[in-house]
C-alpha cells in the first residue's frame, strides 16, 4: 500500500511537460526496439552468423567432452583467441537443440550484458533528487541510440562475441569507484578488483583497465588509496589466475591468447603506418565530437570548483563520470591494435568508444539533472525543455527503417540451420568446415573451421595433413561451402581427391564437392 501511495504521489505531481516527455519516450523506444530488431537481422544477414555459430561452438564443445585450448599440434582449429570467461559463461544455452534459436539467445543475453551495466550507472549515478528517473531513462536511452547506431557498437552488443561480457565486466568494476566516499572502506576496492581481473581474463585487450582505474582513484582519492587498491589488483588477479591456471594448461592457454594474436599479420597493405593512420582517422570521426563537448564541459565545471590544493582531486571525486572518460582514452591503444591485425574488425574499435558515450550521456545527465534541481524556476524550465527537445531529436534523426521480411526469412532458414538440419539426418556424411556449430549439435563431434586452419597458417603455424585429417568426418563422401570464399581453397588443399562439384537437393545454393570419379557433375 505504501508503493502505491508513493506512485500515486508521483503521479499527481507530473506536469504537462512531464507527461509529454513521458510520451516522447514511450515513442522513442518503439522506434529503438524497431531499430534493434533490424540492425540484428542486418547483422544476421551476412557473415556474422556464421562467426556466432563459431564462437557458440567453442563454448558448447566443453560439454562434449572436448578442452578449450589445445597444443599447438593437437585438438580441432576453430578461432580460439580469448580467454576462459566468455566461453564458460556461455556453454549453459548447450540444452537449446536449434542452433538458431541458440544463437538467438546468446544474442539476447549478450545485448544484456551490454546495456545493463550503463542503466545500472545511470540510475545509481549522483544524489537523490527530484525528476532523477526521469532524467537517467533520456540518457540512457540517448546512450542506447548513439550505440545501435553505431557499427561498432551494435557488433559488440547484438552479437556473440566476448566483446559485450568483457565491457560489463569493466563497467562494473567502474561502477564500483563511483561512490567510493568511505575511503577505509576497501570492499569496494576488492570488488572493482575482481571485476576488472575477469574483463581481462575474458578479453585480453581490456588489460589497459589495470592502468586506468588506478589513474582515476590517484586523482580523485590520493596515492594512498591508490596504493590500497594496487594491491587489491595484484591479489585478485594472482588468485583467479591461480584458478584458471588450475583448470587450463598455461603453455596452451598463452599459445591460444598471447602467441597467435601477437603473431598475426597486419590486416592492410602499405606498412603499418598507413594501418595505424586508418585506424586512427575511424576512431577519430566517431569521437571527435564527443571529446569536444566533454572538454568544454570539464572546463566549465573544473573553474566552479574553488582554487586550493585539493582542486583536481575535488574535481575528479564530484564528477565520477571522468573513471569513464579516463578509461575510454587507455583503451585507445589495443583497441587500434586489434583492429589492424588480420581479422580485426570494426568491433575491436568498441572500448573505447563504448566508455566515451557512457561517460558523456552521464556527464549530460549529471548537468541536466542539475539545472532541474535548481531552485531558479527559469533554469528549472528551461531543463525540463532540453530533455523534451532531446527526446524529440531521437525521433525525428534519420533512421534507416525497412521492412526487414526477407531478412527474417533468411535468419530462420540460414546456412547453420540448413547444415545441421543435413547432419541430423546423414551424420558424418557431409564436412561442413564454416558451421562448426552444426556438427557439434547434431552428432557432438567438433570439426577443423576455415578460419581457423587459415589463421593458423598466416600466424606461422600451419596444420600437418596428419592433425588435419584427425578432426574431419572420418566417412565423409562429400565438403560443402555456402558460397565462395578464397578461403575455400584453405580446407581444398588438404583433399586433392575432391575435384567434382555435385548437387544435393537438400543443400540448395551449397557448393558440393566429392571425389566421385564420373566425367560429369552428380546429382543426390
Amino acid at each position: 500500500m505504501q508503493i502505491l501511495r508513493s506512485l500515486n504521489k508521483r503521479f499527481r505531481d507530473l506536469v504537462l511537460l512531464d507527461w509529454l516527455l513521458i510520451a516522447a519516450l514511450l515513442i522513442a523506444l518503439v522506434i529503438l526496439i524497431r531499430l534493434f530488431a533490424q540492425r540484428y537481422l542486418q547483422l544476421m544477414e551476412g557473415y556474422l552468423l556464421s562467426w556466432n555459430s563459431i564462437r557458440l561452438a567453442w563454448s558448447f564443445s566443453l560439454n562434449h567432452g572436448y578442452k578449450l585450448y589445445y597444443p599447438m599440434d593437437s585438438g580441432p582449429v576453430i578461432s580460439v583467441l580469448y580467454g576462459p570467461i566468455f566461453p564458460l559463461t556461455y556453454c549453459f544455452l548447450s540444452f537449446i537443440h536449434s542452433p538458431t534459436f541458440a544463437i538467438i539467445s546468446a544474442s539476447f543475453i549478450s545485448c544484456c550484458f551490454f546495456f545493463l551495466p550503463v542503466l545500472w550507472m545511470h540510475l545509481f549515478y549522483g544524489q537523490i533528487a527530484q525528476k532523477k528517473t526521469l532524467c537517467a531513462a533520456v540518457a540512457f536511452l540517448t546512450f542506447c541510440f548513439l550505440a545501435i547506431t553505431s557499427r561498432e557498437l551494435s557488433y559488440s552488443a547484438l552479437c556473440v562475441h566476448a566483446d559485450a561480457l568483457a565491457l560489463a565486466m569493466a563497467t562494473v568494476a567502474c561502477a564500483f569507484l563511483f561512490r567510493l566516499k568511505n575511503l577505509n572502506n576497501i570492499w569496494p576496492l576488492v570488488y572493482s578488483s575482481i571485476f576488472s581481473v575477469l574483463a581481462v581474463w575474458t578479453k585480453q585487450t581490456l588489460i589497459p583497465i589495470f592502468i586506468a582505474l588506478p589513474v582515476y582513484i590517484l586523482l580523485a582519492y590520493g596515492y594512498r588509496c591508490m596504493l590500497r587498491y594496487l594491491l587489491c589488483l595484484c591479489i585478485t588477479f594472482i588468485s583467479i589466475s591461480a584458478i584458471i591456471f588450475t583448470f587450463f594448461d598455461v603453455r596452451d592457454l598463452w599459445f591460444h591468447t598471447i602467441t597467435l594474436p601477437l603473431s598475426s599479420p597486419w590486416r592492410l597493405q602499405g606498412g603499418r603506418l598507413v594501418n595505424l593512420y586508418t585506424a586512427c582517422n575511424v576512431l577519430i570521426k566517431k569521437c571527435s565530437r564527443f571529446v569536444l563537448l566533454l572538454g568544454v564541459y570539464s572546463f566549465y565545471q573544473f573553474l566552479s570548483i574553488p582554487a586550493g590544493n585539493k582542486r583536481i582531486s575535488q574535481w575528479f571525486s564530484s564528477n565520477p563520470w571522468t573513471i569513464l572518460a579516463i578509461t575510454s582514452v587507455f583503451m585507445v591503444p589495443t583497441s587500434i591494435l586489434g583492429w589492424v591485425k588480420v581479422g580485426g574488425d570494426s568491433n575491436n574499435l568498441s572500448p573505447s568508444i563504448y566508455f566515451l558515450y557512457a561517460a558523456f550521456t552521464l556527464a549530460a545527465f549529471g548537468l541536466i539533472l542539475g539545472w532541474l534541481n535548481s531552485p531558479c524556476r527559469k533554469t528549472s524550465l528551461g531543463a525540463n525543455i532540453l530533455l523534451l527537445v532531446i527526446v524529440i531529436s531521437l525521433i525525428l534523426a534519420k533512421h534507416e527503417m525497412k521492412h526487414n521480411l526477407k531478412a527474417l526469412e533468411i535468419l530462420g532458414r540460414n546456412e547453420t540451420e540448413a547444415a545441421f538440419n543435413y547432419e541430423k539426418k546423414h551424420p558424418g556424411e557431409v564436412y561442413f568446415p564454416g558451421q562448426p556449430l552444426s556438427a557439434l549439435m547434431a552428432e557432438g563431434k567438433l570439426y577443423h573451421h576455415t578460419y581457423g586452419v587459415f589463421e593458423r597458417r598466416i600466424c606461422g603455424f600451419p596444420l600437418t595433413r596428419e592433425h588435419f585429417k584427425t578432426y574431419v568426418p572420418p566417412n565423409m563422401r562429400f565438403i560443402a561451402f555456402r558460397g565462395i570464399d578464397v578461403l575455400n581453397l584453405e580446407i581444398m588443399k588438404y583433399f586433392p581427391e575432391f575435384t567434382r562439384i555435385v548437387q544435393i537437393k537438400e543443400l540448395d545454393g551449397w557448393i558440393v564437392y566429392s571425389q566421385d570419379k564420373n566425367s560429369e557433375n552428380t546429382s543426390y
